[in-house]
């Protein structure tokens, strides 16, 4: 049986890192070791049967760097309202809704947007919800 995978989105320093581990928290603490700035798990997605974590991620990647939020590997500057959607984008596409985790603190309300998934180009005016 294969282990579940989770796209995460995870903030240090005012930058945050979208990518994929079967444990996101264990994944924090390794990179940690080489940073001077705590790592934290704001948001992690369960890939459900079917889903490609890593396919859901180069997709999320290509998106923010066509938008020039890139910072350098898979960092990116992203405001608070950003990781917001982008963490309700994954939740709509990759898991299934009684499965979410988030780790955040913060009250932020819910995203109501109902915006489209079902695009299927990317181009440097696609907005975080059209992924």
């Amino acid at each position: 049986m294969p282990k579940t995978q989770y796209v995460y989105i995870m903030e240090s320093a005012g930058r945050f890192k979208v990518g994929v581990s079967i444990h996101p928290e264990k994944r924090a603490k390794q990179l940690k070791t080489g940073s001077a700035t705590p790592i934290k798990v704001m948001f992690k997605a369960e890939c459900s049967a079917g889903v490609s974590a890593f396919a859901a991620e180069a997709m999320i990647h290509k998106v923010l760097k066509e938008m020039g939020h890139h910072v350098s590997g898979e960092w990116f500057d992203m405001t608070d309202d950003m990781v917001v959607e982008l963490a309700g984008v994954m939740m709509r596409t990759l898991e299934q809704p009684a499965r979410s985790s988030t780790t955040s603190t913060s009250s932020t309300s819910s995203n109501s947007s109902t915006s489209s998934t079902s695009s299927t180009s990317s181009t440097s005016s696609m907005s975080v919800a059209e992924l």
